[in-house]
Parts: structure tokens; sequence; C-alpha cells
């Protein structure tokens, strides 16, 4: 490069326009589109090369390979960092590039490497294709045309970035959006939603339906097992009998489960309960009866002997005493010794020399005085503090070294917590660096290439056509325009246009003078400061609240 001047494509079209062209000079770029192979009109085959410095502006300069530089590089991959040593300039007949450069011998290009920078936008075009902008991810994942939008979504709030939003459409709701989207065109040449009302499926509503009939036939038969008659033994099927099996609750088996409760009671053999159940599936207890008359009894339901049903609850919650007693007998006519009741004397005499004689209480007094319930909170209180103290105490000598180890002692997998926290604060940190520099990408961005609608007849410029143009059908062409931004210097309102200044005033304050603005306003941080207040605080009228009357004259304020 020693003697070489060096050009980038931002400033190649200057570099050509100065005459400049015919001095040793390089231009360095990467390759971010190639053009299929074409032929001229000799028949020789030739490619369009498009490189780029990967800048804001994403300036790019064509370069057509003839010849010999086709046949050996017309295999170089899109990404490759190349340098092109004095080549040809051609006349640029389109205004989209800033040079039309050419290259016959493949010894003036250079491969460099291939570029890290250079990718596609991450973002998604309105028909849910993916953008095929050509950006510097170095700066940022999104292009021009698509940065405002993800800044946006990057910016809003968690909960509104959901889809499941909560909001259900009921069937009146969908009925009137169906009569709206009826009348309603299409956007953007899209066919528009129209919903469909849910409809009933005859078939799965049969299967249902049946599946509910079976079980309710599987629960009817399974309460006429539960019924258990005393006097007659019921004929049942082979299918009932199956039923009566899984669910257990026959006459003999619950014979058997009272003669066992029977003997885990210690109850006497003779008091026998008999079990009957009701229509509502309640099971009833009928009163003892003796175990040689209990098979006699249950033979003949028609006697007149009338039992007498008690519950179940009512037999458990009886008292018996001496249930699990040992044998044995205790003598209540055994003599006390004299020796023992003196020393009970003795006992009495001493405990009332010491707290007094027992005071008689009055008869009249049928609530505890006042003194008295005092002495008794302050006794329970002393009691309970006694208590913790010695729960204290108790606990003090349980803490030991070998304790105090395992409640110090931390897990083994510490390392995998702390990874994982900072991956969340990488995450999270990555978030703000993207959003940051989406701002600096929108704050150095004055200008957008669009396009724009342009009509014969009316003769004005703009985004899309008026309706009036559209009835009338006035003929209407599409062009490449660029979109500016600008500011009102004044009340600081923005707007776009698509000339090179605003051919309107602003419609905020109706001033003209307008200033070269960016994509997005530099975000000033408001500093919590108290602002310098020469006369203080004027009240709007007589008796109103006065705001922040210090004068704020950093002077300190004296009691």
């Amino acid at each position: 490069m020693k003697g070489k001047v060096a050009v980038t494509v931002s400033r190649v079209k200057s570099h050509i326009i100065s005459d400049n062209a015919h001095s040793d000079w390089v231009i360095a770029g990467v390759l971010i589109n190639k053009s299929a192979t074409k032929t001229s009109q000799k028949g020789t085959s030739y490619c369009i090369w498009r490189i780029s410095d990967l800048s804001d502006d994403m300036k790019t300069v064509s370069v057509f390979l003839f010849s010999s530089a086709y046949k050996q590089l017309w295999k170089t991959i899109t990404g490759s960092a190349i340098g092109i040593l004095n080549p040809n300039v051609l006349e640029n007949k389109d205004n989209v590039d800033q040079a039309t450069l050419s290259i016959d011998n493949p010894q003036k290009l250079m491969i460099l490497g291939r570029s890290k920078d250079m990718g596609k936008c991450k973002s998604v075009k309105r028909n849910g294709d993916a953008c095929t902008a050509i950006v510097n991810t170095s700066r940022c994942e999104y292009c021009v045309y698509h940065v405002k939008q993800e800044y946006r979504k990057c910016t809003r709030r968690a909960d509104l970035q959901s889809s499941n939003t909560g909001h259900g459409f009921s069937g009146d709701a969908l009925k009137r959006m169906s009569k709206q989207t009826a009348t309603r065109k299409p956007y953007n040449g899209m066919a528009p939603f129209v919903p469909v009302l849910a409809t009933r499926n005859e078939k799965l509503y049969e299967k249902d339906r049946a599946r509910l009939e079976l079980l309710s036939e599987a629960a009817s038969g399974s309460n006429d097992v539960r019924k258990v008659k005393n006097d007659v033994k019921p004929e049942v099927s082979n299918v009932d009998a199956k039923k009566g099996v899984s669910v257990e609750l026959t006459n003999k088996q619950s014979k058997k489960d009272f003669e066992r409760l029977n003997k885990l009671r210690g109850w006497q053999p003779s008091r026998q309960v008999m079990v009957q159940s009701t229509a509502n599936g309640s099971v009833l207890c009928s009163s003892p009866v003796e175990p040689k008359e209990s098979n006699s009894v249950l033979m003949k339901p028609k006697s007149n002997h009338v039992d007498k049903k008690i519950s179940l609850t009512s037999l458990a919650s009886s008292p018996r005493l001496g249930i699990g007693c040992s044998q044995g007998t205790i003598d209540f006519s055994e003599p006390i010794t004299k020796k023992q009741v003196h020393t009970a004397k003795m006992n009495a005499i001493k405990w009332v020399q010491e707290h007094g004689k027992i005071k008689a209480k009055s008869p009249n007094q049928v609530c505890m005085s006042s003194k008295s319930k005092l002495e008794k909170n302050a006794k329970r209180c002393r009691e309970t503090d006694q208590q913790e103290g010695e729960e204290g105490a108790k606990k003090a000598k349980i803490i030991s070294d070998k304790f105090k180890e395992i409640l110090e002692a931390k897990s083994s997998h510490t390392d995998l917590i702390e990874k994982s926290y900072d991956e969340e604060k990488e995450k999270y940190f990555n978030k703000l660096e993207a959003k940051e520099r989406m701002e600096e990408k929108m704050m150095s961005t004055f200008k957008v290439n669009c396009k724009a609608v342009k009509c014969a007849l009316c003769k004005y410029t703009a985004f899309s056509a008026s309706d009036m143009c559209k009835e009338q059908r006035h003929p209407l062409r599409v062009i490449d325009a660029v979109k500016r931004f600008f500011k009102c210097a004044d009340c600081g309102n923005r707007t776009v246009s698509l000339n090179r200044m605003p051919s309107h005033s602003c419609g905020k304050c109706s001033s003209s003078s307008w200033t070269r603005a960016a994509m997005m306003d530099e975000k000033k941080i408001a500093i919590a400061a108290e602002t310098l207040s020469i006369r203080g605080a004027e009240e709007k009228f007589l008796g109103s609240a006065v705001k922040d009357a210090n004068l704020n004259l950093l002077v300190p304020i004296e009691d």
C-alpha cells in the first residue's frame, strides 16, 4: 500500500469526480451480492458484483468482471472481504450505486478473508418472509426499515408482549365481527380475517352420551349390591355377582368385620351387633342378642321381635371402663396405719406455717376478683417464662460443633447456581446492549430510501396516492424517493418529508423553522437536582398555595 491511496466506498464518488482515478488507488469492501452469469453482445461471459463498506448508509459500488477475471473469480462466495487495485471506471447509468467499476485481470483483485460483521436483518416483513437487507451486525442486527419496529417491541412491557392476554371472543362478538368483515375491504392485497363459529360434533356428542349412560347404569348397579337384607338372601345373576365382588359389602363380609372389631375392643361374645343397610346407603346396627339365638333371629324375619336400631357412632362413643386391664382385685377395706396418718398431719401443719391459713371464700362472691385475676395471670406468665428459659437452655446444649458444621455446610453444586446466575445476567445485559445499538442506529439515521407515488395531473409526490386520484384513475407513477426527518426549532414537533425541506408549516405552533433531525431524538437524562429560583415561587392568584417557596440560593436555612 506504499504510494497508493486508500478509498472507501463512501468516498469513491468524490474521488472519481476530482479526477484522481488515474493515480494509484485501492478500494476495499465486502462482497454483498453476486449476479447470475450474463453474456455480452460479443458472446463473452461476465458477472456483476456489488461491494459495500457496511457503513450506516450502506452505500454500494458495482464491479463488472470480464474475461480472465470472471473465469478465475466467479466462484468467490458472498461475505468475502476484497481489495481492488486501480479498477476501470465505467459510466454510472443509475444513481443507486456510488460508482460502476470493472476489472479484466484477476491480479488486480485480492481476497482478504471473510467478513464477520456482515449479516442479514433478523426482522420479518409484513408478508411473513424474512428480511433480506444486509446489515452490519457489530452496530445493529436490524436494518433501517425495521429498527424502529423492533425497538418498540424491545421497550414494550413484558405483560403486553405475551400473546395470552386473556381476551376471548364470545358468540355474539364473533357474529358482529363476521358482519363487519363481510363488507371490509382487503388490506395490502391480503384476504381479510373471517372468524368461523364453532359447531358441535355429533359423533363425539353421541359417544359421550353413551359413556355417561354406561356410567350411570354401573353406579345404579353398585347401589343395588350395597343393599343387604337380613331376612332373605337375594338371588343375583352372574353380572351382578361380578359387580358385588368388587364392592365387597355383603352380609358375610360385614359380619366378619364386626366380629374383628368386637375382638379388638374387648367386647363380650354375647354382645354382638347386627348390621342392616338402609335405602339411602347408611349402615345401622341392631340391639345386642345372645350368640345362640343369633342364627335363629337371622332366619326368622317375620317374627314379632322388634330390633332397636342404633348408629355405629353412638356405639363407638359410649364409654367402657376396664378395657385392656389385666385381671386382679383391689381391696378397699385395708386399714391405714398410724404412721401414715401422722406424716399426713405433719405435712399439713408445715404447709399452713409456710403459706398461712386458708381464707374462707365469701358465699356471695360469684365472679373472680380483679386482684385474683392479676395474680393468676402473673403466675401463668412466670411459668411460661420458666418453661421458655428451660427450653432455651436445652437448645443451647443441643447445638454442638457438629451441628454448627451442618448449618454452615453449603451445596456442592454452588458453581452451577452461580453459572446460571451469570447466564441470566449475560442475557439481561445483552438485551440492553442490543437496545442501545438500536438507539445509536436510529440517532445516526437522517434519511431512508423509500418508494413514493407521483401524480402527473395533480403534480404532487407522496407516500401513497389520494382517494380522488384512485377514483378518477389519474396516471400514477411509483418512483424511488428519500424520506428525511425534520424537527421544529420552536416547539420540537417532528415531521417527515420527501423534499429537501418540508413545504408545510408546523401543525403545533404554525412555525416554518425546520431543522434537520435524526430518526430518534437523543435521550436526555433528567438529573434530580433543584432548580435555581431567584425570586422564588409566585402566587397564581391571591391566597393560592405556593410551591417551592425556597429561593434555592444554596444558603442553609437557619431556624
